[in-house]
């Protein structure tokens, strides 16, 4: 988002009012970091959890049994989000290595979304424009959080997190193509 505003100087004459025809507008334009309007859902069980292998095998369990592609974007899209949810607990809690795995893990989903756009087009159907601008908010979302987690991280983790945000900009080109 840009904001442009504008720095005025007045000109005074004797009588010390401002005459309006000698108002000079100089205008600037300053870059200003609105955070994403886009909410992450509840990661649930966490990878440090005794049960989260259970929840691990549900999930590849319901990866293999949706077959329809639009039902899969959904899902990819959700684990995906989980999965970045999950990153910023563990940042916050300064586990920068867990945080990396998870975030990768993030973005091996939300690279599978193009993929199945591609079957969507196969089978002759549409996206619904919702999910569509869902699934673009949701990059910047990510891009967001990978930037934020990346800056709070340790110095030797930072190309890691620039592969990751390389990805994130690969998958944003792709669904952009595809969704042409």
């Amino acid at each position: 988002m840009t904001l442009v505003l504008s720095s005025s100087s007045y000109a005074v004459d004797e009588s010390g009012k401002m005459p309006r025809d000698e108002v000079a507008q100089k205008e600037s334009e300053v870059e200003i970091e609105q955070p994403v309007e886009y909410t992450l859902p509840y990661p649930g069980i966490l990878p440090d959890h005794p049960l989260y292998p259970l929840k691990k095998f549900r999930d590849r369990l319901l990866d293999f049994l949706i077959r329809d592609p639009i039902k899969r974007i959904e899902f990819n899209l959700l684990m995906s989000d989980k999965r970045y949810s999950m990153g910023i607990f563990f940042s916050d809690e300064e586990k920068y290595d867990r945080a990396y795995i998870i975030v990768a893990e993030a973005e091996s989903f939300y690279g599978r979304i193009p993929e199945e756009m591609q079957g969507v087009k196969d089978e002759q159907r549409t996206i619904s424009p919702d999910l569509l601008q869902k699934i673009k908010t949701a990059a910047r979302k990510h891009q967001e959080i990978a930037s934020t987690i990346k800056n709070k991280s340790p110095e030797d983790m930072s190309e890691g997190y620039q592969k990751i945000l390389d990805q994130i900009d690969q998958s944003v080109q792709k669904i952009e193509e595809k969704s042409k």
